[in-house]
């Protein structure tokens, strides 16, 4: 059962922390992803072009042409997922409506650096930066705005390096 959820916005180091619990031997759940393959995933993080019978969807979002989702399945063999802000509300519910209110949710680590910070990482990852990556990070402003539900906020390479 997922005990952790990792989120914020592009460039903040959420794949390179997920690659770091894998390295400790925890499970990360993949995301389904329907749309044309984007060059920064990988096949730890996402499954393509195989999304889950829509009855075992829990918490789902569309950004552009990519859907991602997360299947029941996922959730009940990971210990962590990587979730933007409106997946996290679905799964929120989820667990809420299954289990009711007796369970513990899992905590929410909010990866949460500067703009600039940000910039740079989207450069040195993909070499440049590109007008998509300029999009995704107005759209990741929108969607973080008033995030607040988190248990524990990273805004600092003290903490993460």
């Amino acid at each position: 059962m997922i005990k952790i959820i990792i989120t914020g916005p592009s460039g903040s180091g959420k794949s390179t922390l997920a690659a770091k619990l894998r390295a400790q031997g925890l499970t990360q759940a993949k995301l389904h992803v329907v749309g044309p393959t984007r060059e920064h995933h990988n096949e730890e993080e996402y499954i393509y072009d195989k999304a889950p019978p829509h009855y075992s969807t829990i918490a789902h979002q569309q950004y552009d042409q990519w859907r991602y989702e997360l299947s029941t399945q996922q959730t009940i063999t990971a210990d962590f997922v990587v979730l933007a802000p409106a997946m996290i509300e679905h799964y929120k519910k989820y667990i809420k409506f299954v289990h009711g209110f007796g369970i513990q949710m899992p905590m929410i680590i909010y990866l949460d650096y500067p703009r600039d910070v940000r910039l740079l990482r989207i450069e040195q990852r993909d070499g440049k930066i590109t007008d998509e990556a300029v999009r995704r990070l107005q759209s990741d402003e929108a969607d973080f705005q008033d995030f607040m539900d988190y248990t524990i906020r990273v805004n600092s390479d003290f903490l993460y390096p």
